[in-house]
């Protein structure tokens, strides 16, 4: 798993050093993000940027109160900062999507019946921390998870 992280560091690094070729108002756009790490907990993926070079790191398929639902464990290079994804067809009104990562962070969100994407706010996950996501559904405590990242 660490040298999974380091391999991600390394092409971020990569990345950095090429935005160093191209003109400086194209690298300000392609690379511009509002935080970093542990600055990024409780923000919006969106929002701040994170999700343009984000990766899935981990996708469990077939999950949910019926059973169709699929869950990402996504992960951004720039901003050092992982989060919880779901396509919700099968999933029950007010099932739980959260990610958590091992600093003891964690952030939800609700998912609707009715369709449509549904991702969680971000936690850091810099270095030796690590994340994953969960859906808990509403009428249990039972939770499905990704491995830690």
């Amino acid at each position: 798993m660490r040298l999974r992280k380091r391999f991600f560091g390394l092409l971020s690094t990569a990345s950095l050093l090429g935005m160093l070729i191209v003109p400086a108002t194209a690298a300000t756009n392609a690379y511009a993000v509002g935080c970093y790490a542990e600055s990024c907990s409780g923000l919006d993926p969106i929002q701040e940027g994170c999700s343009a070079d984000a990766v899935t790191i981990y996708q469990l398929n077939n999950v949910g109160f019926w059973g169709e639902g699929t869950l990402q464990l996504r992960f951004s290079v720039r901003c050092q900062a992982a989060w919880a994804k779901v396509f919700n067809d099968g999933f029950a009104n007010n099932d739980i999507a959260s990610v958590q990562n091992t600093e003891g962070w964690d952030t939800f969100r609700s998912v609707d019946y009715n369709g449509g994407d549904a991702y969680t706010d971000m936690v850091n996950d810099l270095g030796s921390i690590h994340s994953e996501a969960c859906i808990t559904h509403n009428n249990s405590n039972n939770s499905t998870c990704t491995s830690w990242f």
